[in-house]
């Protein structure tokens, strides 16, 4: 859909949005089908506890309460799935119930309705109840409406931890780690895993940040040799990705996406190190983003498959198919506002700072990465978080995010297409 006006000036905030005419809005859009679903029998479409937990992460009030009123849908509803019927369909879609859905998307008002204010509720085969969710580190219902809305009081200086590890372990990269603007900030707002001690399964996965919709980051999870074939020497050896080869740049990744402009001209990767300024854009920062058609030279340690090395997470939580990219970028410069399907994030070189907002506050802008950073930094909203060398973060779907880059800054992500979910690693063995 076409932004609203301002784009460039202001966020795009896609659930606020207003509609013209009304009959496109999504809720409108909802009952239509709901109402065809009534009207013609010879459709044999049933209402389905799908519906409403489609409903549920949309955050659409009025369906999720006309699907419980109306068709008596159940707001706990799990559909489940035994070993031998996933091994007849070719991927398994992971489908939460309507509470969770909600959780998921951050509507705190959808969740009131769902659960009838009762937040002592147990959502899960875990026991967890309703407050057990939105108490946890990054939840996609913040602090602010957590108390405003469900009565739940989340002590907010908590939620402002700090790493497990805030040391930056791959530091000799080569590349320029010059910092115009001082950055030492290691604060995450959600959790932090360090891989040297610990490792995330499947299982934990699924139920601690899959189910709940949180992020979290595994710090340390690259080995020091794939880290080590993003220095600046070994780029030194490949075509191209060698620091004198020269790339397409703009003042966020792909900038048409934002309604912003390219640079005219080529840079060199040694120029963007160097945080040298385009003509055409004389006060942006450039950075260059691309999909994985070189990923054979980028990991040729791994005869070209980054999931050799430290994506193998993705096959681990994901039945995988992904659409890869590879960004870099002077200090200063980085993506701004955005969103799309869960992704998976690896830093190689330089900090990273994020700022994400949940799916209640998705959006998109043409303002710049530092812009965006003014503007929602201190919103109930916002959830911060820096990125060193060597973590792995994960992005759950529809989150929005913006980030900015610390001294030069290499990275790669994968984005997980929304058909392709966990596979089911806690099924009954029959």
């Amino acid at each position: 859909m076409k932004p609203d006006a301002g784009f460039i000036e202001e966020i795009d905030f896609f659930h606020f949005r207003k509609h013209d005419p009304p009959s496109v809005a999504r809720e409108e859009c909802f009952f239509q089908c709901l109402e065809l679903i009534e009207k013609i029998p010879a459709l044999r479409i049933e209402f389905s506890h799908d519906m409403l937990a489609a409903a549920a992460f949309m955050g659409l009030t009025r369906a999720t309460q006309v699907l419980i009123d109306k068709h008596k849908l159940e707001p706990l509803y799990q559909p489940q799935i035994n070993r031998r019927e996933m091994e007849e369909v070719e991927y398994y879609q992971f489908r939460p119930n309507a509470i969770q859905a909600a959780i998921m998307g951050g509507y705190a008002d959808v969740v009131k309705i769902l659960t009838h204010s009762d937040m002592s509720l147990v959502i899960d085969e875990h026991g967890r109840t309703v407050e057990d969710y939105i108490q946890m580190h990054g939840c996609p219902i913040r602090p602010h409406y957590a108390k405003t809305i469900l009565g739940i009081d989340v002590n907010e200086d908590e939620q402002h931890i700090k790493t497990v590890s805030d040391r930056i372990k791959y530091k000799d990269s080569g590349w320029n780690s010059t910092q115009s603007v001082p950055f030492s900030d290691t604060t995450c707002e959600f959790d932090v895993i360090d891989s040297d001690e610990e490792d995330l399964s499947f299982e934990d996965f699924l139920k601690d940040y899959y189910l709940p919709g949180r992020p979290v980051v595994l710090r340390n999870h690259i080995s020091k040799a794939e880290v080590k074939s993003f220095s600046k020497r070994a780029w030194s050896q490949l075509r191209h990705f060698h620091p004198k080869s020269h790339h397409m740049v703009g003042g966020t990744a792909y900038p048409s996406l934002s309604m912003q402009e390219s640079c005219s001209d080529t840079m060199s990767i040694a120029q963007i190190e160097r945080d040298e300024h385009c003509n055409d854009l004389p006060k942006l920062h450039m950075m260059h983003a691309e999909h994985g058609k070189m990923f054979k030279e980028a990991y040729a340690m791994y005869g070209g498959d980054p999931l050799e090395g430290g994506f193998r997470k993705i096959t681990e939580w994901f039945d995988f198919k992904a659409s890869w990219q590879i960004f870099f970028g002077s200090d200063g410069s980085g993506a701004t506002l955005h969103w799309h399907a869960a992704a998976l994030n690896v830093l190689y070189v330089g900090v990273k700072e994020w700022h994400i907002t949940p799916p209640l506050y998705r959006g998109h802008t043409g303002m710049t990465a530092q812009s965006t950073k003014k503007r929602i930094a201190n919103e109930p909203y916002s959830i911060m978080c820096t990125q060193l060398p060597g973590d792995l973060i994960y992005i759950p779907d529809h989150w929005g995010h913006s980030t900015i880059n610390h001294g030069f800054g290499i990275g790669v992500a994968a984005i997980i297409p929304h058909k392709y979910r966990p596979l089911p690693g806690l099924l009954d063995s029959d």
